[in-house]
């Protein structure tokens, strides 16, 4: 084979290296973007009502908000104008106010709240026609769905979420955040755990599925 032959043969392997490289570089690239699409929903935000506060060790004011977390409110002018926050009156009369809450889009349970029930095991024939359909816990209330055996599909559709539960990923309920769950196999057993402040009243939930 002459020179210019064994390097059009040279560039056609190289070419067909990177072509299957490239082609695995985008198939990693396309999961990686449904996951994403996944755990970072794209819904609206999630807003909160205050129900009180506290301050912290540096004496900042922390609202508490009915979803269990908390979230800084400072008076830091000019970055920061809250001059409310200052005065029992100003506090009191933003009781209710709604604040966008990061920790519930992130799907975190607050740290200090704790389980205070569970539902039996549910598998494909005993499972609730409610949990097949959109329902929500009442405020304050979420809930840890736990799979046992087989996959759980878990939905959310405000939030664009429609993921696959197992028994190594379990899932996270937001309060109050309409959602469903349908079994994905024949032996597919779980149950779900409710957490809340410990200092709580203790309302049933799941609430009635949402309209």
């Amino acid at each position: 084979m002459d020179a210019p032959a064994q390097r059009c043969a040279r560039a056609s392997r190289f070419c067909c290296r990177f072509r299957s490289v490239f082609q695995d570089t985008r198939r990693a690239g396309a999961a990686a973007a449904y996951s994403t699409r996944v755990e970072k929903p794209q819904g609206s935000p999630v807003q909160r009502p205050i129900t009180g506060y506290m301050q912290d060790e540096e004496q900042h004011w922390v609202a508490l908000l009915s979803c269990g977390h908390r979230q800084h409110v400072r008076h830091n002018p000019p970055l920061v104008s809250r001059p409310w926050v200052l005065t029992a009156e100003g506090r009191a009369q933003h009781l209710g106010a709604l604040l966008d809450c990061v920790n519930c889009r992130r799907f975190k349970l607050p740290e200090d709240f704790a389980a205070y029930k569970r539902t039996p095991e549910f598998s494909p024939g005993t499972i609730p026609a409610g949990l097949r359909k959109a329902h929500a816990t009442r405020p304050g209330v979420w809930a840890r769905i736990h799979v046992l055996q087989g996959r759980l599909a878990y939905r959310i559709e405000d939030w664009q979420v429609d993921t696959v539960l197992t028994p190594e990923h379990p899932g996270i309920v937001v309060p109050e955040l309409p959602h469903s769950v349908e079994p994905l196999d024949g032996d597919t057993r779980f149950y779900v755990e409710f957490h809340a402040a410990p200092e709580a009243p203790r309302a049933e939930a799941p609430a009635s599925p949402a309209s």
